[in-house]
């Protein structure tokens, strides 16, 4: 299916941005986020990247995808046409998900966000498989990094005896 969909799909020239993301995310509910966008005109490059508790992987993917989209609009300032998108990503359902093969049933808050961009860019998902692609594999490593790190921060910060993973006590 991901071969028709690429042989179908327009070559990446000729997308405005191009666009990698990846989630990382653990049983433990540490989970990072990372965005990568090259605009084509130009070539120039810029990322994001966030990290949370209390999140599952899909949920950390789909942030990535939200967060660079986010980035070109506001690189992109006011929005004259309805810029191309060629969005990687290595997670499958999600990608046709956003092509609608499947139901956007998942993450109701995320796809109403999601709705938003969609009206302002053409985005074309595209299935990258996992360790396949040097910028791919990019951003699987931040949003990996991003991930530990929160992990490492809450685990230091409860040793001074503060749990950020539990709700706040009324006094």
């Amino acid at each position: 299916m991901h071969h028709q969909i690429q042989t179908a799909a327009p070559p990446a020239t000729a997308h405005n941005f191009l666009l990698y993301t990846d989630g990382s995310g653990h049983q433990d509910k540490y989970g990072g986020s990372a965005s990568l966008v090259i605009e084509n005109a130009t070539g120039e490059r810029f990322t994001t990247s966030a990290a949370n508790y209390g999140t599952t992987v899909s949920r950390a993917e789909f942030e990535g995808l939200l967060s660079g989209l986010q980035s070109i609009l506001e690189y992109n300032g006011k929005l004259q046409d309805r810029p191309t998108v060629a969005w990687y990503s290595d997670r499958e359902s999600l990608v046709l998900a956003v092509h609608g093969f499947y139901r956007r049933k998942a993450e109701p808050d995320l796809w109403a966000r999601f709705q938003y961009y969609e009206t302002l860019f053409s985005i074309t998902p595209l299935f990258v498989p996992r360790s396949t692609d040097p910028l791919h594999d990019v951003v699987d490593r931040m949003a990996s990094e991003g991930r530990i790190m929160m992990k490492e921060y809450i685990e230091s910060v409860r040793l001074e005896g503060l749990d950020l993973t539990q709700p706040k006590l009324e006094e």
